[in-house]
């Protein structure tokens, strides 16, 4: 028997397309809930609408140990031989050290996955969780390397790059077209909720943005604990927890996503969504690589308006002013092109490849500096577009078929994505 072990939102969408998977092949199954979000609109809704049910639901408690040994169990009585545990919350890690106490064999979905913050409750899960299990299911080729990397590849039977299983859901959905201005929000993360300076910050930015946008925002009940009615602003179109339809509903009629949520994040890019992403850091890299995502640090921001930054971004975020964009020749003997910037970016290094048809980009950033990098051809036509978090050095790739343009291509970098400063580009 195989027994799921989940207890937030994000770990309800990735169970169905496995269960429903494993139920397919007469794999006897059962489903533990920890109770970490048990209540209609973040978590009945959805076992209702998968016509799925727990076969029970624990008392989630404040203290790990506590939810440990209810875990343990019963998993003593269930006797499982495999626990799946899905993603990085505190139930995933109650639940990996349940299994190991226990000596049943852990299975992970989204192993591997990084931000690299170990500040993060979430990172923490991740990588404990990761150093238990004796199968890693990968949702990308970055973490799988990221296992090996770490020492934790079980052999090519038990640490295997799967995709990502919350693509699975998406696979027969058309997004269709979104409304004009129209903005989702969602918001739950600690260090953006529980900080009263950086809630206000968000809630006052997005206040603003909400006078010349449509913003609809689901409330999390973390957030609903500590916002007031009063500090709720009334141009804002303030939503209860959603069930899983209804919230893809809303993103749907979205142009814009405003969240920091892993899950959402990846919801928005498979409905060809951009999206905000109120961290400083993400786990899915990817995301970024493709254009549509782009970070925001709410807690690096100097005061209540910086955020506004984000209703120019949704007006058009491929849009470029003249003062933004620096022009920039490629020199087609590979010579780089260097940038000598009055901030904090170490270096920037072009390096066309005529040979390869390929770009590659070297990108030196001081810690503290996040950089948005886009590229554009002769026409003003956006060819590659990228943000890389703070902190090390970054060398991108795969730009193809540049040659085609001629060589002739602009640069724009635009630090932390809330201020845009002047470069200088020299041969």
């Amino acid at each position: 028997m195989i027994v799921h072990i989940v207890g937030a939102r994000p770990q309800f969408i990735k169970l169905l397309p496995l269960h429903q998977a494993l139920a397919e092949r007469g794999a006897p199954q059962r489903i533990l809930h920890t109770g970490q979000h048990w209540e209609s609109g973040m978590s009945e809704v959805f076992f209702q609408e998968f016509g799925l049910h727990p076969d029970h639901i624990l008392a989630w408690n404040p203290s790990h140990d506590v939810n440990t040994e209810a875990i343990m169990t019963w998993l003593k009585e269930w006797t499982p031989s495999t626990v799946v545990v899905y993603g990085d919350t505190f139930s995933t890690w109650c639940a990996a050290r349940a299994s190991n106490r226990l000596g049943l064999p852990l299975a992970h979905v989204e192993a591997g996955l990084r931000s690299f913050n170990a500040a993060m409750p979430e990172e923490e899960a991740r990588v404990k969780t990761d150093i238990l299990s004796d199968w890693h299911f990968a949702p990308s080729e970055r973490a799988l390397v990221q296992l090996q990397r770490e020492g934790l590849d079980r052999g090519h039977e038990h640490t295997v790059m799967t995709g990502d299983i919350m693509a699975d859901a998406w696979m027969q959905r058309n997004p269709g077209s979104y409304e004009t201005g129209r903005i989702l929000v969602t918001l739950h993360r600690n260090t953006n909720v529980d900080d009263s300076d950086v809630r206000t910050r968000i809630v006052s930015a997005l206040e603003a943005l909400a006078q010349t946008h449509e913003v609809h925002w689901p409330i999390h009940p973390r957030l609903r604990a500590h916002l007031e009615q009063t500090e709720m602003p009334k141009n804002i179109h303030w939503h209860p927890p959603l069930g899983r339809e209804a919230i893809l509903a809303q993103l749907e009629a979205a142009e814009w996503v405003i969240t920091d949520s892993g899950g959402v994040q990846k919801e928005a890019y498979y409905s060809q969504r951009n999206c905000i992403v109120l961290r400083n850091e993400t786990e899915w890299v990817e995301l970024l690589e493709t254009g549509h995502s782009f970070l925001v640090n709410p807690e690096a921001m100097e005061d209540d308006n910086s955020c506004v930054f984000i209703g120019d971004t949704c007006d058009d975020g491929d849009s470029e002013t003249e003062d933004d964009v620096i022009n920039a020749d490629c020199d087609c003997a590979g010579n780089p092109v260097t940038s000598v910037s009055q901030l904090d970016v170490e270096s920037l290094s072009v390096y066309p490849n005529p040979v390869s048809d390929q770009l590659t980009i070297e990108l030196g950033a001081l810690q503290g500096t996040s950089v948005l990098v886009k590229i554009f051809d002769s026409q003003g036509k956006l060819v590659f577009d990228v943000s890389k978090p703070d902190g090390t050095m970054h060398k991108l790739m795969n730009v193809d078929r540049l040659a085609d343009l001629g060589w002739g291509y602009q640069i724009k970098l635009q630090e932390g994505l809330y201020s845009t400063y002047q470069w200088f580009l020299d041969n």
